[in-house]
């Protein structure tokens, strides 16, 4: 291979390995979210039940 051949690989190679880091980065943070999000959940409780509290916090009367 020619030199330039080199050149133009290593600087590919470069740029795939920061886009597989931004990648993993994404992944990272949607994994996050999702175990944020199911934290807030009540598995238990019945989907069709009248809930216990308003959107702000405060119970249900």
């Amino acid at each position: 291979m020619s030199l330039s051949t080199e050149k133009v690989q290593e600087k590919i190679l470069v740029e795939l390995q920061k886009h597989t880091g931004l990648l993993e980065q994404i992944a990272l943070n949607q994994i996050a979210l999702i175990e944020a999000l199911a934290d807030g959940e009540d598995v238990d409780r019945d989907p069709d039940a009248e809930p216990g509290t308003y959107l702000d916090g405060s119970p249900c009367r």
